[in-house]
This record gives structure tokens, C-alpha cells and sequence, in this order.
């Protein structure tokens, strides 16, 4: 993600399926400027994502000076200027985290916006008819589909709060893909 007061970009050096990243788990900064990448020797870091069950999706308050990374219960903070990570218990917030998911800070609301691709625990052995807001997806493991729909959710950084979005009855949504 962005960073405009330093004027880089900040990546979490993990890994995927498909390989890459910084084989120490850890913060690294690139400056276009001068087209180098800095390995952050952060304090703290989460755990390794090493497995699309574990998300890195983090973006960038310029309000606070920090970064924010939503993982399940728990959402942590990078702070750029002590090079530090903290970790903050957040039960009442979205207990999906995953690869490829976005997240952006609202500058003018002064919260973060994180919309997930969240499952209902309906399953079926057949793929349902794509009907309404939700799509179904096939999970090898148990050789079942399972339905998904779109949730959006806000963390506020000064109350540590995150909260569900209610989606108003009759509105489109998107697909949660």
C-alpha cells in the first residue's frame, strides 16, 4: 500500500501458493524515486501468511501514521516511525481473512473499508443456480459447494472497533467474487 508521508510503498513480505515475497516474513519498503527496496527489520511481526487461509491485506492511515492489517480476531498495527508492529484483539470484527482481498482507508470518515467474500454455512453437493448476491464455490477438501456473499465491513483505528455494514433490503450488491 501507499504511503504519502514517506512516499513509498509498503509490502509484507509472506508468501503464497504461488511462491515470492521476502523469505523473512517481514515489512519492506520500495522508493520509486530511487527504485530500492528496504527490508524493515520491523519489532513484532505477525505470523507469516503462508497459506491463502491467512490474509495480508493492510493499507495505510495518514491521519495516525500507521498501517492496518485485519486477521480474523485480531487486526494489527504497523507503525512506520518506531518500525513496530502491535497486535490488537478485535472479537466483534470480521473473522475472515484471506488472499487477494482489499482494504482502503476513508480519509474524510476516518475509518478503514474491508469488503469480504464471507461464507453462510450453506453447502450443497450440487452447484446451485447463481441466484441473487451470492456465489457458490467447490471446497476440494470436503468435496462440497459452498455459498458465499459479499460483507462489508469498517474498522474505526481510535476505538478499535470494527463493524458490519448493513446492505440496505432490495440494493444491488455486487458479486462477493
Amino acid at each position: 500500500c501507499y504511503d504519502s508521508k514517506r512516499k513509498v510503498i509498503w509490502m509484507y513480505g509472506s508468501q503464497s501458493d504461488g511462491g515470492g515475497g521476502f523469505s523473512t516474513g517481514d515489512m519492506a519498503s520500495y522508493d520509486a524515486a530511487t527504485d530500492k527496496f528496504t527490508l524493515a527489520n520491523s519489532k513484532g511481526p505477525p505470523e507469516r501468511a503462508v497459506s491463502s487461509g491467512v490474509g495480508n491485506t493492510f493499507a495505510y492511515d495518514p491521519i495516525h501514521d500507521f498501517l492496518v492489517m485485519p486477521r480474523g480476531h485480531s487486526t494489527w498495527i504497523y507503525k512506520p516511525a518506531a518500525n513496530a508492529w502491535e497486535e490488537r484483539k478485535t472479537p466483534d470484527g470480521p473473522g475472515i481473512q484471506g488472499q487477494y482481498l482489499s482494504l482502503v482507508y476513508d480519509a474524510e470518515a476516518k475509518r478503514f473499508v474491508y469488503p469480504v467474500n464471507a461464507g453462510t454455512g450453506k453447502t450443497a453437493k450440487e452447484r446451485p443456480a447463481e441466484t441473487g448476491p451470492s456465489s457458490w464455490k467447490f471446497l476440494d477438501g470436503d468435496k462440497l459447494y459452498h455459498e458465499f456473499v459479499l460483507e462489508t465491513w469498517t474498522y474505526a483505528p481510535e476505538a478499535n472497533k470494527w463493524a458490519k455494514l448493513a446492505v440496505k433490503a432490495g440494493a444491488p450488491q455486487p458479486s462477493p467474487r
